[in-house]
């Protein structure tokens, strides 16, 4: 969480720095955020190696076209590359929690693709309006089956939730073999939403 203090910007556990820009930014209604913002937001270790690693991550992640910025994806020294806090920490998080299970950046490309499509279609089935707000339950699924050297393969990811309107949770069930069914109700829980305190 960034503090506000004169125009001094702290990060828990950072040196102050001036900031640049004292008051929050917006694009299309949604919050502007730098790749620290994002890591911060989404690491799972609140101290310095668990940021730096999300830090890592996160520009490893828009540098291979996962994650979408507002602004070019060279900017140039010293300018930071700009988000959207819509979807953009909510899918941050996601990835993360797939690497944790060896899933690696080309198998990941069109999963976060899917998530930003849904998300930009206005969310048919209210997934992330699930995960965001813990009404009723939202879903990741991906279904892998084995290819012809008998690896698992990923075969489809798509995106469902337990809305009221929706089909009952047994229908929306992936019927592959081999099924990662993520939580997103339970990845958004986890996430340090950004934001800044003026105190």
């Amino acid at each position: 969480m960034w503090t506000r203090t004169h125009d001094v910007c702290f990060m828990g556990f950072m040196n102050a720095r001036p900031l640049k820009n004292p008051e929050p930014r917006y694009h299309h209604g949604n919050l502007v955020l730098t790749a620290k913002d994002v890591a911060e937001a989404i690491s799972f270790k609140k101290d310095k190696q668990g940021f730096t690693k999300a830090l890592r991550q996160v520009k490893h992640w828009t540098d291979s076209g996962l994650l979408q910025i507002i602004t070019d994806l060279e900017t140039g020294s010293g300018v930071a590359r700009e988000y959207e806090d819509e979807p953009t920490v909510m899918i941050a998080a996601i990835l993360q929690e797939l690497v944790l299970f060896g899933l690696t950046i080309d198998k990941m490309e069109s999963i976060a693709a899917r998530l930003y499509r849904d998300f930009e279609e206005g969310d048919p089935d209210d997934v992330f309006f699930a995960a965001l707000t813990g009404e009723f339950s939202g879903y990741l699924a991906l279904e892998f089956g084995v290819d012809s050297r008998g690896r698992l393969k990923l075969e489809k990811a798509h995106t469902f939730s337990t809305a009221p309107d929706e089909p009952p949770l047994a229908e929306s069930l992936p019927k592959a073999r081999s099924v990662l069914l993520l939580d997103l109700g339970a990845i958004a829980d986890r996430i340090t939403w950004p934001g800044i305190e003026i105190t």
